[in-house]
């Protein structure tokens, strides 16, 4: 068994035993995946529970009301002018608008999500959440994931202050933990709306 993902070596696998590949690439490949699971392990009912689980959370349309968000990638993009990025139409934009927020970059993106700093000022985000994959990082460490943005004086997020940072490797999860990015991204983007209010 393995998720379908380019570091997966599913060709060399299946050299060593039967392989399965599941996409999870959006929720309802998730969830259609773990009930696949739970009956493969005669385990029907709770891994119908999680899908079901899976679906209402993660399974929704971006709120038309809710803030623009820009859900910045910590890693590679701001030495060389670029800054990566959540797209929509992936697992983890879609966590982002269970959150309660619109993804800033409103299109499908084919391929790796990476914009100059010239596209940033266009899409102009009204908040920014920068997040990383390391653990146990500290309070200085955290506010200096958006120290790149806050030199992007014309950005509105900079200027309203309204500029975030989370840490930690299950944000980046690829299983049912991504619901704790849900949890989250909703209580940063909450902190955030509120600054300077």
């Amino acid at each position: 068994l393995a998720t379908h993902t380019l570091t997966v070596p599913t060709e060399a696998l299946g050299h060593i035993a039967p392989t399965t590949v599941y996409p999870w690439s959006s929720a309802m490949e998730m969830a259609q995946s773990v009930r696949d699971l739970g009956a493969l392990v005669g385990r029907e009912a709770p891994a119908e529970d999680l899908a079901k689980q899976l679906e209402a959370q993660l399974a929704v349309p971006p709120p038309s009301d809710g803030p623009k968000v820009l859900l910045a990638l910590a890693m590679g993009g701001e030495t060389d002018g670029q800054v990566w990025y959540i797209k929509r139409n992936s697992l983890h934009g879609q966590a982002l608008h269970a959150a309660g927020a619109q993804n800033a970059v409103f299109e499908d993106v084919d391929g790796a999500p990476a914009m100059p700093i010239e596209e940033l000022l266009k899409v102009d985000p009204d908040l920014v959440i920068v997040i990383a994959s390391r653990e146990g990082v500290s309070a200085e460490e955290i506010a200096a994931l958006t120290a790149p943005f806050e030199r992007i004086t014309a950005l509105r997020a900079t200027q309203t202050g309204r500029l975030g940072a989370l840490s930690g490797g299950a944000l980046f999860s690829e299983g049912p933990a991504i619901l704790d990015l849900v949890t989250a991204l909703r209580s940063e983007i909450t902190r955030l709306q509120a600054v300077g209010r």
